[in-house]
């Protein structure tokens, strides 16, 4: 088996895993792709592990330009741009090249936006992902306009830009911005989720381009693109640009080729995934033996989520039983440990989280679930849990049943005030997850 990668930091978010896997996947490899969290600092160390342990992985941000002193070779292009983003082991010879360019010119030609000769560009931003796009417009011939709020960065990024391809370029403030442009390239973060309803530039500098393309994915249309839209012009998200760079990676370790289908169906799966946006996590809520841990791992790995069981985090943080805590700590504590839960796992993505039953009995605790969460209630009959409770010794609250139901009705409308909407999975765990998948398109 192949074993591939993507390093950074921070890199918990990325959906390169998803998208890889899914290739491999399709195309019958016998390989995997993972996240490694690596900081900067521990690059020099944790080099030759990574030589040693993958046939090739993806650099993210920040360390595209760190990698560089460490590589055997790298391509003219990534040379050029001083910066890689694909590295391929053969052997001990490490070879670096650049593959975002690619990404982004490939999402160009598939909405059939060409950039010719002397066209006018647009971009918005002087960071990395401007450096790209500028180089790979400057290649086209194109004049450059970097539009930002700090001038000298840009200075020196449209001086850096005009020695190595010889392009026109200027500069200006975002509220200096005149001229038409076949493409306005949005380059920085505004926009970016949680902040989606911000927008770089104004209404009417975007209706000053024929085309408009927004490096951001997460939302999938941000307001930046919904205007160009509404303006009636092309306009080009951000994903497309991830998923191409992404091919072209495959094309250098694995020699895969793909055609229009393999494309679309990529680009869905990882719409999928985002199109929880913004909140990207489930979580199912429910009283005791409603089956949220057996539901939840088969619907996490329908959906290629990740499963996380907030009972078992809460035991393996405190190295001991649930029981044991409410005996010696009482109900509060734990209802405390439960929030510091929800919290951590609130800011990861794709995820399927299975609750305890009394979880939404503290107030702060529904409040991060309605927050943070696509939460579903899984709302099972209590004369249904009784009989499985029956079936189980390890349900020793149902031994009174009357307290037992006396607690489910206090907990019931809880429940349905805390869930986006509430399924009742009477007909098996394959039913009730398709269930909740067509809901969750209906929500979303």
């Amino acid at each position: 088996m192949k074993h591939f990668a993507v390093i950074g930091s921070p890199i918990a978010h990325s959906l390169s895993p998803l998208l890889h896997n899914e290739i491999f996947r399709m195309k019958n490899k016998n390989a995997v792709y993972s996240a490694v969290h690596m900081p900067p600092e521990k690059l020099e160390k944790e080099f030759k592990r990574l030589v040693t342990d993958f046939d090739g992985f993806n650099c993210t941000i920040p360390l595209k330009q760190q990698i560089l002193p460490y590589l055997s070779q790298v391509s003219s292009s990534a040379s050029a741009l001083g910066s890689v983003n694909t590295v391929k082991i053969d052997g001990e010879k490490t070879l670096g090249s650049s593959t975002d360019a690619e990404g982004f010119l490939r999402s160009l030609a598939k909405h059939n936006i060409d950039i010719a000769k002397d066209n006018e560009v647009l971009i918005i931003g002087a960071g990395g992902v401007a450096r790209v796009i500028a180089h790979a417009c400057a290649e086209k011939g194109a004049r450059l306009t970097f539009a930002v709020r700090n001038k000298e960065k840009a200075k020196a990024l449209a001086a850096e830009t005009e020695k190595l391809t010889g392009a026109k370029t200027a500069v200006c403030g975002l509220d200096e911005i005149k001229g038409n442009f076949r493409l306005i390239v949005q380059c920085t973060p505004v926009g970016m989720y949680p902040n989606s309803d911000a927008c770089p530039v104004s209404d009417e500098v975007i209706a000053c381009g024929e085309a408009v393309f927004d490096t951001i994915y997460t939302p999938l249309k941000t307001k930046f693109i919904k205007t160009a839209e509404k303006l009636g012009k092309k306009a080009v998200g951000g994903l497309e640009m991830l998923v191409f760079q992404g091919l072209a990676s495959e094309e250098i370790w694995n020699g895969l080729t793909f055609d229009s289908g393999d494309e679309i169906h990529l680009l869905k799966t990882l719409e999928w995934a985002l199109d929880f946006s913004p909140k990207k996590n489930i979580a199912l809520i429910g009283f005791m033996a409603s089956g949220k841990s057996s539901l939840g791992k088969v619907l996490a790995q329908e959906l290629r989520f990740n499963f996380v069981d907030t009972d078992y985090e809460i035991e393996k943080a405190e190295g001991r039983k649930i029981s044991e805590i409410f005996d010696i700590n009482g109900e509060e504590y734990f209802r405390k440990a439960e929030t510091e839960t929800l919290k951590r796992f609130s800011h990861g993505d794709r995820l399927v989280l299975s609750t305890g039953g009394g979880i939404i009995s503290a107030p702060e605790n529904a409040e991060l679930l309605k927050r943070d969460f696509i939460t579903v209630f899984l709302d099972v009959p209590f004369e249904t849990l009784k009989m499985r409770a029956e079936r189980s010794c390890e349900r020793p609250l149902f031994r009174d049943v009357t307290a037992a139901k006396e607690l489910f009705d206090r907990r019931y409308p809880l429940y349905k005030n805390a869930a986006d909407f509430a399924i009742t999975p009477s007909e098996g765990i394959v039913k009730a997850v398709g269930e909740i998948e067509e809901k969750l398109k209906i929500e979303n």
